[in-house]
């Protein structure tokens, strides 16, 4: 927390790039990914959680070529009939799969800090959930890109030092555990199917944030 939150690195350019992709990609997934593999892949939930990282170069990939390529195309008004349509699809296709992400992702918070608090009411989730959407809407149309980033850098940081201590803890317990021979590797009692499949490809959601990358261009140039 001492070295994310520190000025330096904060207004650093290259990190400044960084958040907003970042403060879109890690969220509660990164917190029930583990139990959700475990219960699709048992013993071979490493593998999966490997399989799942080789999608999300693959699509961290088609970014980097379409920021590369692409957006100098459409900019200089180079691009094809095709790559203009694609392009105004995959939008249309981004803000539809944002609608479910950010409500589904809000409304998890809500529910998680209202129970929390001893309270079960799922107007209250609506209700909460709302008002984040309208506020974060209402400061970004009056500061920009950069008010929210402002935002995004303190939040990222605080979730990056959260993350760092869960993992910190996590190898600590894990290597007593070790050392006091308390830890089972027989495989687990499950079944992989189609079922399993689906549920795998549901997590490549936690990738979803890297094309964020896309829509900064007018911060931003290709090679940051």
């Amino acid at each position: 927390g001492i070295v994310l939150l520190r000025p330096r690195v904060m207004h650093a350019p290259t990190w400044r790039a960084t958040i907003t992709p970042l403060a879109s990609i890690i969220g509660s997934g990164f917190l029930v990914a583990g139990p959700i593999l475990a219960h699709a892949a048992g013993n071979l939930a490493w593998v999966a959680m490997a399989g799942l990282c080789a999608v999300a170069y693959l699509f961290g990939a088609a970014i980097r070529r379409n920021i590369r390529f692409v957006e100098p195309m459409m900019d200089n008004g180079n691009a094809g009939s095709a790559i203009v349509g694609l392009e105004r699809l995959s939008h249309f296709a981004l803000a539809f799969a944002y609608f479910i992400s950010v409500a589904y992702y809000l409304n998890l918070f809500a529910s998680f800090f209202l129970r929390g608090v001893g309270v079960v009411d799922e107007q209250a989730v609506r209700v909460i959930s709302t008002v984040t959407i309208v506020s974060i809407g209402a400061y970004g149309m009056w500061r920009g890109l950069k008010g929210l980033e402002t935002i995004e850098e303190i939040a990222v940081g605080v979730k990056l030092s959260l993350f760092s201590g869960v993992i910190a803890a996590m190898a600590v317990s894990g290597l007593i555990a070790f050392i006091g021979g308390g830890i089972d590797l027989s495989p687990l009692d499950h079944t992989t199917g189609w079922h399993e499949v689906q549920i795998l490809l549901g997590l490549v959601i936690l990738v979803q944030g890297f094309e964020t990358s896309r829509f900064l261009g007018s911060g931003y140039d290709a090679d940051e």
